[in-house]
């Protein structure tokens, strides 16, 4: 319950206002839940100046800032979250970022690397898929859609209805 949630942040900020992980996560409910575009920053930006390295405060304020169109300022977060943890998650949210920013190419190429560091991570493959489709490149496009029938469990006949039609 985001109630809940949100008294459980309020009292952990009150008890440690230097709790840059209740903090982020009190940015995103701003975010996400009240729209308040303008306090979640100010939470984000706090976090990140209690910890730099908090890899997670760092992502959220990238998130944040990519939904308000200051994607410059959304990469050079995103990327400061993939020096502190060069997780594939973190490298994954910066492909978000960027087929956001309808930076195509930067985009394909970020989750080709994810995905050729953590081939469990499915949801790369549907990126890929979307990304190629917004080009407007059909072969590729096709080529990612099999990729995730094949991941999903398709039949073969499932897979070669696609591939005949």
């Amino acid at each position: 319950d985001i109630s809940e949630a949100r008294t459980a942040i309020r009292k952990a900020i009150e008890l440690d206002p230097s709790n840059s992980y209740a903090r982020t996560i009190h940015c995103r409910i701003l975010t996400t839940y009240d729209w308040d575009h303008k306090a979640a920053e100010a939470e984000c930006r706090q976090a990140v100046e209690i910890d730099p390295n908090d890899h997670e405060a760092q992502k959220e304020l990238a998130f944040l800032l990519n939904s308000l169109g200051r994607e410059e300022e959304a990469i050079a977060a995103i990327d400061r979250a993939i020096a502190a943890a060069p997780t594939s998650f973190n490298k994954r949210s910066k492909g978000l970022i960027l087929y956001h920013s309808r930076r195509y190419d930067e985009a394909i190429a970020m989750f080709q690397q994810v995905d050729a560091t953590d081939s469990e991570f499915k949801e790369t493959t549907r990126w890929l898929m979307r990304v190629y489709q917004m080009k407007g490149d059909e072969e590729k496009t096709r080529e990612y859609y099999k990729k995730l029938m094949e991941q999903s469990g398709a039949t073969a006949d499932e897979i070669r209805e696609l591939e005949e039609s």
